[in-house]
């Protein structure tokens, strides 16, 4: 319960794994009843739905209440993407792995934005304009040297 327990204090991208297959000794209702569990750990964090197993199970094969189960528990947010993928043959792996970095990282900057930080910094900001009518003489040289 501790490893769940961390997860709300952690600034990082959630992938949950569901075992589409139901190969692992819970049922899809099962596994969608504990993530409903521990929801509320993973409020205002990007979250990632690995669909896994495809290799036996694919996404299409499900029943349409296993479908409809699968929609009401996972896309209920705006963050929240569903890949499938197949630990055994590869397949969609790097998708997930790519898809939670990039998810991560907008979700960092969306964060360092919407902070008090940036304005700080914002007004220590100058920006020099040089003037047009600026004229050099004829006496000027530049000396890359």
């Amino acid at each position: 319960m501790q490893a769940i327990t961390a997860l709300a204090h952690l600034r990082a991208c959630v992938i949950c794994v569901v075992d589409i297959s139901e190969q692992c000794g819970y049922s899809l209702q099962e596994q969608c009843e504990l993530f409903n569990n521990i929801k509320p750990l993973f409020a205002n964090k990007p979250l990632i739905v690995a669909l896994n197993k495809i290799d036996t199970k694919r996404p299409e094969d499900l029943s349409q209440t296993q479908k409809d189960l699968l929609q009401e528990t996972f896309e209920r947010g705006a963050n929240v993407m569903m890949i499938p993928m197949s630990t055994l043959t590869q397949e969609g792996v790097s998708e997930v792995q790519n898809t939670a970095c990039d998810a991560l990282l907008a979700h960092r900057v969306e964060q360092k934005m919407t902070g008090n930080k940036v304005e700080n910094i914002l007004n220590r900001l100058h920006v020099a304009v040089p003037n047009s009518e600026l004229e050099l003489g004829d006496d000027y040289i530049l000396d890359l040297k």
